[in-house]
């Protein structure tokens, strides 16, 4: 059976490979729910002390509030905005030459092929003709709602998130995106195993 998918690059595809990274990444996971974390306990202890001085007519501890208040916006930001910036931007500089560019993928049992059927490929001397991946390399894959995504191994075994497809759902032709994650559950469950 070989399974066919039709996947135009977007912008936000960017974002969403970021997103997909992530969703098993625990140090980014961990700073990011510390951060967080951190923001909101500096922000209920401001709260606490401003409501306290203005209460008790006392405005000793409004510097100590404002430290707080600081420390708060500062933690929320990193948190919520800082750390998606830093990766937006190493994912935006291995991804951005791709977005327009349509790719047709064949997936068999056996490897992927992967053609760029408009729009600029990597290499011009490369335009049209199909890149091979096999399933060996394929080291995890994420889903959301709209696209399936396949990180790859480099070719000495090294697991980067430079190297990634993400396949539309809507673009698969003859089968379903159920048909992909069956395979991909195959072959990553086969490699784990031996």
């Amino acid at each position: 059976m070989v399974i066919n998918n039709k996947t135009t690059f977007k912008k936000e595809t960017i974002r969403n490979i970021m997103r997909a990274d992530g969703f098993d990444n625990k140090s980014y996971k961990t700073k990011k729910a510390v951060l967080n974390m951190s923001g909101l306990v500096s922000g209920m202890v401001c709260v606490s002390i401003l409501s306290r001085s203005l209460y008790s007519g006392e405005g000793a501890y409004k510097f100590w509030a404002a430290i707080f208040g600081i420390i708060c916006a500062f933690c929320l930001f990193a948190g919520m905005y800082g750390i998606d910036k830093k990766n937006y931007i190493k994912f935006a500089q291995n991804y951005s030459c791709m977005i327009g560019n349509t790719y047709l993928y064949e997936i068999d049992s056996d490897e992927i092929l992967v053609r760029c059927e408009s729009g600029s490929s990597d290499n011009e001397n490369d335009a049209g003709k199909p890149r091979r991946i096999l399933w060996q390399q394929v080291e995890k894959w994420c889903e959301d709602l709209d696209s399936i995504y396949l990180f790859l191994r480099d070719d000495d075994g090294t697991f980067d998130c430079a190297k990634c497809e993400a396949l539309d759902k809507k673009g698969f032709t003859g089968c379903e995106a159920n048909d992909l994650k069956e395979l991909c559950l195959t072959y990553i469950a086969r490699s784990s195993c031996g």
